[in-house]
């Protein structure tokens, strides 16, 4: 769990570094970023003002996957599932592999 711990730190720094973000260590806020271990690597898209979870599955605990799943925390969806996705691509359904469809 220590390398974990280091990726999220590392993840968050470089969030700030590159944004106006800031992550402070939670005391009794209501709305708050969780890291647990969980089954794969996932995050809730976007600020809910409550309890956020971010899942740190099995081999999920490097900086660039924490990167990732902290860019969902703060609103980012991955681009073919962006709403304005059909405005700029066409999805190939008989391509997508069986219970994956909905990643598009």
């Amino acid at each position: 769990m220590e390398s974990a711990v280091t990726s999220v730190k590392q993840a968050m720094k470089v969030w700030e570094s590159k944004t106006c973000i800031r992550f402070v260590e939670r005391t009794n806020e209501k709305a708050y970023l969780e890291f647990f271990r969980g089954q794969g690597c996932w995050g809730h898209v976007g600020h809910h003002n409550q309890k956020t979870q971010i899942s740190i599955g099995d081999n999920c605990d490097f900086q660039h996957v924490m990167e990732h799943e902290i860019g969902h925390s703060v609103g980012f969806w991955h681009e073919q599932s962006r709403p304005d996705r059909d405005s700029y691509i066409s999805v190939i359904w008989e391509n997508v592999l069986d219970g994956l469809a909905s990643a598009f």
